[in-house]
């Protein structure tokens, strides 16, 4: 079952599986930045399955990086 994540002005985030991309829109980044954010901890984040991150790995993104200020809903 996907986690919420609750952001400082109240919006809530549901952590699930995840693209690249995807988590690049969240941060509001292009997905080329958003790899190199990713690549100081990729061994701590581990290789996708396909093209998603899972719900663990979204999880240690989002710790390392932190919760993003602003998301589009």
């Amino acid at each position: 079952m996907p986690e919420e994540v609750k952001m400082s002005d109240e919006k809530t985030m549901i952590v699930r599986p995840y693209t690249l991309i995807e988590i690049a829109r969240i941060y509001g980044v292009h997905y080329k930045t958003m790899s190199k954010w990713i690549k100081p901890f990729a061994e701590e984040v581990g290789r996708k399955n396909g093209r998603m991150y899972s719900v663990a790995q979204v999880r240690i993104i989002l710790d390392k990086l932190g919760i993003p200020g602003e998301i589009k809903i």
